[in-house]
């Protein structure tokens, strides 16, 4: 009886301590003397999802469910997600905890909010909209002057004479940039 006790304890003790190597998540990191880790180069390309914050990436599943082929970067004090998705490309930032810092989308004037368009196209007539970066904030984020916290439309606007960069937010209107079209 106390043989098989101690082989029982034994058992307890010894298969918790295995672990399966499909199913753990190492922490990858860049270390130029060891072989077989990914080069500097391989590592700016992306990064592992044994890298990424779950948090994060949980977050950016339930936000964007149908996303589809993301590459993530992880930077000192944040993780950041690229991708595409019915012709924008999407920016997804994260601070080192998982928590969703914001957002910024850029597309062309076709998928550009109807009052957003007017509100630039009447602020600036003979101008046409080419661009826009729209930037959406936590209110956590630490941002430029010109971007506040909720949503921010960055729109690049030119005629045949001026190029202009304005901001966009809550009916207000600001230019950041202008210069002359060589």
């Amino acid at each position: 009886m106390k043989k098989f006790l101690s082989a029982s304890l034994l058992i307890v003790i010894i298969v918790p301590g295995t672990r399966d190597p499909v199913f753990s998540q190492q922490q990858i990191s860049y270390n130029p003397a060891m072989p077989g880790t990914p080069t500097l180069e391989q590592r700016m390309l992306g990064v592992y999802y044994g890298d990424i914050n779950l948090k994060a990436f949980r977050d950016l599943r339930k936000r964007f469910g149908t996303m589809k082929g993301e590459k993530w970067y992880r930077h000192k004090n944040w993780y950041t997600a690229w991708f595409t998705m019915d012709g924008i490309n999407f920016r997804v930032e994260y601070d080192k905890h998982g928590n969703w810092s914001g957002t910024e989308r850029d597309y062309t004037a076709e998928k550009l909010d109807h009052d957003i368009s007017d509100l630039v196209r009447r602020s600036y007539p003979g101008y046409t909209i080419s661009w826009i970066r729209e930037i959406t904030l936590s209110e956590f984020f630490d941002s430029p002057m010109y971007i506040v916290h909720g949503t921010t439309y960055i729109v690049h606007i030119e005629n045949e004479n001026m190029g202009k960069t304005v901001s966009v937010n809550q009916d207000t209107i600001r230019v950041m940039e202008e210069y002359p079209k060589s």
